[in-house]
């Protein structure tokens, strides 16, 4: 025979007759989720929140134009997420596990201290820590859960005890040295430059020297000038050459001319071996002179050092401004008053509807079966499968 869709009505028949298997199929799942959820271990999440201190954001500029657009961004500071990177760093995780001996409480053995280390570390993230980031706010979350709730409420809260012990001993003490030291060379550099100024006014009033630049200027323009015309005369003495004889008197004129030149020109450089030299060289500049080049030279180099110093100065100063706990907390983790999980009520109700629904499925394929045992080709069918499947074979 052939059975038409089913209805509520042959539904409810199928439950009314089997009423006591969904029955039983009920109580004993129910009775079983009960135990399970007593049994099963109970585990307690503690959270901490806390903010960035302002001092903070200062860490994370690097110059006065970082700090005039930090003034104007309404969005997370990058110390938040900074924050957490640093709390999910091997360096923060191998602190919590060494504090609180996770090694032994995730029952991690192995010969292979590193393996050991590895491990740790990863369920130190998988099954304990979240942290999480409000995008508005800026407000981070620090969650622990664990099978002790006074154990969650102290790996939270120690978080915020190595975030502030990491600021106060390695960025704190960073910045100082490095302001320290710009700011002993800084003065080590205003000394050395007032002690030049001092000997540049001295050797000035000494030797009533003004200007190095402007006076070798002025001696390298006057002597360039006589060489110039010294070179004309000697070209317009070739060319009286050609056109008149010795003794004439154009001729004697342009020799005296160049013999003054050549007075004057002996006068204002060293001879070597009678020879004039017509460029002048370093060594051939006046003692005092190049003694206030070197001077002024100096204090031109301390000067560019001390302009380049002083900027990261500034800079090393505002960085150290940061307080040296750098969160302020908002919640401090506390032991859990209820469990995290296991969540015994919704253990319960779910597998209470879970067993009614399976029991009824049960059922309904129960009734099928019977009917299709009912109907004589199926069961000859049947009775040839069991046939094949159990006669031995000759």
């Amino acid at each position: 025979m052939k059975r038409k869709n089913l209805g509520f009505t042959e539904l409810l028949l199928f439950i009314s007759r089997h009423k006591k298997f969904v029955l039983f199929t009920v109580i004993i799942a129910s009775l079983a989720a009960v135990i399970y959820s007593l049994l099963v271990t109970q585990y307690w999440r503690s959270n901490v929140t806390f903010l960035p201190s302002e001092a903070d954001n200062l860490m994370s500029m690097g110059s006065i134009s970082d700090l005039r657009s930090s003034l104007f961004d309404t969005g997370v500071q990058p110390a938040s997420s900074e924050l957490i990177m640093l709390m999910k760093s091997n360096r923060f995780s191998n602190k919590v596990i060494k504090k609180f001996n996770l090694t032994e409480y995730f029952k991690l053995k192995d010969p292979d201290s590193l393996k050991v280390r590895d491990k740790a570390i990863e369920d130190l993230h998988t099954k304990i820590m979240k942290f999480s980031l409000d995008e508005e706010t800026g407000l981070i979350s620090v969650s622990a859960l664990t099978k002790d709730k006074f154990l969650s409420a102290q790996i939270a809260n120690y978080y915020c005890v190595i975030l502030s012990e990491y600021n106060r001993e390695i960025r704190t003490t960073k910045s100082k040295r490095t302001r320290v030291f710009l700011e002993n060379r800084i003065r080590s550099i205003e000394t050395e430059i007032d002690s030049l100024s001092m000997a540049l006014k001295q050797f000035q009033e000494k030797y009533n020297v003004l200007d190095v630049n402007i006076q070798t200027q002025q001696i390298i323009e006057i002597y360039s000038e006589i060489i110039s015309q010294k070179m004309i005369s000697e070209l317009n003495l070739e060319i009286t050459k050609q056109q008149k004889s010795e003794n004439s008197p154009d001729i004697v004129k342009l020799n005296r001319e160049i013999d003054a030149y050549n007075d004057k020109i002996k006068e204002m450089e060293y001879l070597d071996n009678d020879v004039s030299k017509y460029i002048l060289k370093m060594d051939n500049i006046p003692a005092l002179m190049l003694k206030l080049s070197n001077i002024r030279m100096n204090i031109e180099v301390l000067t560019a050092v001390y302009e380049f110093l002083y900027p990261q100065y500034e800079t090393a100063k505002i960085e150290e401004l940061r307080e040296i706990y750098s969160i302020e907390i908002i919640d401090k983790a506390v032991p859990a008053g209820q469990r995290a999980k296991p969540k015994r009520a919704m253990i319960c109700i779910i597998t209470f509807f879970l067993a009614f629904m399976l029991s009824i499925l049960g059922s309904i394929i129960i009734e099928l079966m019977n009917d299709y045992m009912k109907d004589t080709d199926h069961k000859e069918i049947i009775d040839q499968i069991k046939n094949n499947l159990f006669s031995k074979r000759k």
